[in-house]
């Protein structure tokens, strides 16, 4: 509008005027202030997640006396997690699911025009998945471990194992599942999308 023509125009002026050098022009507003926190948390991101992932895992070598322990736990812990995050972009950014009926407005598994999959849905749902996975991931190897010192073999203990914790874990995964089907089902985008991570 008219006030950004002037906005535009003085900013213009300053620019190509001699005191440009000695000054710098900035915004100042919301969206800027919401652009700069999304900025600095994924500059960050990356170091939390890392650092989450490394101390867990250290943690559970040492927990379990297993130097490879970590490395069972990435592959069912962490490749899911990357598969997970790579659908919902699919499904929100690449808009994989538009086909389903209800349009933008009626559709749980479309962002609104110009959306997208929400900036802090990563920020908010990546440490907590990492700890309910490993939580399951723990539970079922501790368990094999004390089969494992009751004498069982390697595939006795891990059948026994899942005999006797599976139940458990499925019975927690289906918990979790309903307690999140609420906000899959929210009208709210950045809420579905968490509800669907």
């Amino acid at each position: 509008g008219q006030f950004s023509n002037g906005v535009y125009n003085s900013l213009d002026n300053f620019m190509f005027s001699d005191r440009a050098g000695a000054a710098e022009p900035m915004l100042f507003g919301e969206l800027t202030i919401v652009y700069d926190v999304i900025e600095v948390t994924y500059k960050r991101l990356p170091f939390i997640i890392c650092g989450t992932i490394l101390l867990v895992f250290a943690l559970i070598a040492a927990a379990f006396k297993a130097a490879f322990a970590p490395v069972k736990m990435f592959f069912t812990v962490v490749v899911p997690l990357a598969a997970v995050y790579g659908v919902a972009v699919l499904v929100y950014q690449d808009g994989a699911l538009s086909w389903l009926p209800g349009g933008p407005d009626k559709n749980p598994f479309m962002s609104p025009p110009g959306g997208g999959f929400y900036w802090a849905t990563p920020v908010f749902t990546c440490t907590i998945i990492i700890g309910l996975a490993l939580d399951y991931d723990i539970f079922l190897f501790a368990r094999v471990v004390e089969l494992r010192h009751e004498g069982l073999g390697n595939r006795d203990a891990v059948c026994a194992a899942l005999c006797l914790t599976g139940p458990t874990i499925t019975a927690a995964g289906l918990v979790m599942s309903i307690a999140f089907f609420g906000l899959l089902l929210s009208s709210v985008p950045a809420n579905n999308q968490i509800g669907f991570v």
